[in-house]
């Protein structure tokens, strides 16, 4: 039996702590790549062909465009998905918009080295058609890529907001006794629905397609794939002293609430589609998910305001034991 929901403020808040670090971030790291791309394009701009090869297939250049239009496109790619990226998470809990962040680091990295690297490629061939694509363009934009998101990283801490919500523990929200000195450990593991097994499946066989039909490199991201699907529908859950933590593989961790920031638990129901959209590590207004199917689904209410569900068999005891620690660490 899930508990009922207690309510939760629904007045505005103040806005995220290191918002201004964000904009700030998402904004330089893309504008970074694009400055310095058109300034090697523009450095060779008398070298390179009026009209250059835009896109490649298993069969060689597929796709031409004119110098200027390739540009143009490249760096509205790059400027466009960067912004896009940024703008989804200004909704988001700090944790979230450090994840973006990231994300905007490392594409705009990766993406701006292969685009303005495939031009830059160019220089000195007068048929676009015998243009080639350098596998090292990719290596240098995951190099490139990884530097940038992992100064965004560093560039947006998780800052703490102002607590909103009472730090008492509401009478009827679940719980165990607890003796004075007592050591208590829940654990758990994310209960995945079936669409783990059919997604695999699919993955795979995109991963065969592709290296039969281009080249096996490209089996990599198929299988990238199927290993990042297999981390989240098989996480470890845990509550005690320290709060809550979900990891995969005892070195991904997924969601980490600390018990100090917590102001009580609760079982509950939550819809993957519905409510969040999809499946894996999701974000909303004031409230992130740890999702792997819709239904029973651990729901924890932190000081400031946020809300972070979990899905997972269990979630009324897990609830009870988070409760209990609280109550203790209230009252000490």
């Amino acid at each position: 039996m899930m508990t009922t929901r207690h309510p939760t403020p629904t007045t505005r808040r103040p806005r995220v702590p290191g918002t201004g670090r964000y904009v700030a971030t998402v904004l330089a790291l893309p504008a970074l790549v694009v400055v310095t791309g058109l300034a090697l394009v523009a450095g060779s701009w008398s070298q390179l062909p009026a009209v250059v090869a835009s896109h490649w297939g298993p069969n060689g250049v597929d796709g031409t465009q004119t110098l200027v239009a390739y540009t143009v496109t490249a760096t509205a790619f790059v400027v466009g998905l960067s912004l896009l990226l940024a703008l989804v998470a200004w909704v988001m809990p700090g944790d979230g918009r450090r994840i973006m962040a990231t994300t905007v680091g490392v594409m705009s990295g990766f993406l701006g080295t292969v685009l303005y690297g495939a031009l830059l490629g160019q220089r000195g061939v007068t048929d676009p058609s015998a243009a080639t694509l350098s596998p090292m363009v990719f290596v240098l934009g995951a190099l490139v890529g990884a530097v940038l998101g992992a100064v965004a990283w560093m560039l947006n801490p998780v800052l703490p907001r102002p607590d909103s919500v009472a730090p008492a523990v509401p009478a009827d929200a679940p719980r165990i006794p607890l003796a004075e000195g007592e050591r208590l450990v829940w654990f758990g593991w994310t209960a995945a629905g079936a669409w783990v097994v059919w997604l695999a499946l699919g993955l795979a066989v995109v991963g065969c397609f592709v290296a039969v039909v281009a080249a096996p490199w490209a089996a990599i991201g198929p299988a990238l794939g199927i290993v990042l699907l297999l981390l989240v529908a098989h996480a470890r859950v845990v509550v005690d002293a320290d709060g809550l933590r979900v990891t995969s593989a005892g070195i991904v961790r997924w969601l980490r609430v600390p018990l100090v920031s917590v102001a009580y638990a609760e079982g509950s129901e939550l819809h993957a589609l519905r409510e969040f959209g999809g499946f894996g590590l999701r974000f909303r207004t004031d409230e992130r998910a740890f999702v792997t199917r819709s239904g029973e689904a651990l729901r924890v209410v932190q000081r400031d305001g946020t809300r972070t569900y979990v899905s997972v068999d269990g979630a009324e005891e897990a609830a009870a034991v988070l409760n209990a620690l609280v109550t203790r660490a209230v009252d000490a």
